[in-house]
């Protein structure tokens, strides 16, 4: 009985870490959507009036790189730390 509660803790605690990650990509996508979705509509010129610019690829794909690097950076952050808190208190736990 108790091998198998402790099963279920531990899947219910890669949920909770996969599901804060999820959310965390989701958000990176949103913004790597928005990046291209401006690029390609040339957003500034429609929504405010701006000068229309030509689509530039290479701006596209800089501001791509950017979020991806700060998307790794900060799920891989995130993950740490909840895997640092969760050793804490299961140390915390065992006093």
């Amino acid at each position: 009985m108790e091998q198998t509660t402790e099963k279920v803790m531990a899947k219910n605690k890669r949920d909770v870490f996969a599901s804060v990650a999820l959310w965390q990509f989701m958000a990176f996508f949103f913004l790597l959507t928005f990046i291209w979705t401006s690029e390609i509509l040339d957003l500034p010129a429609a929504v405010f009036g701006a000068n229309e610019t030509p689509f530039n690829a290479y701006r596209a794909f800089l501001l791509s790189a950017a979020v991806i690097a700060a998307g790794i950076v900060a799920v891989g952050h995130a993950y740490e730390k909840q895997r640092k808190l969760v050793k804490d208190l299961l140390m915390t736990c065992l006093y």
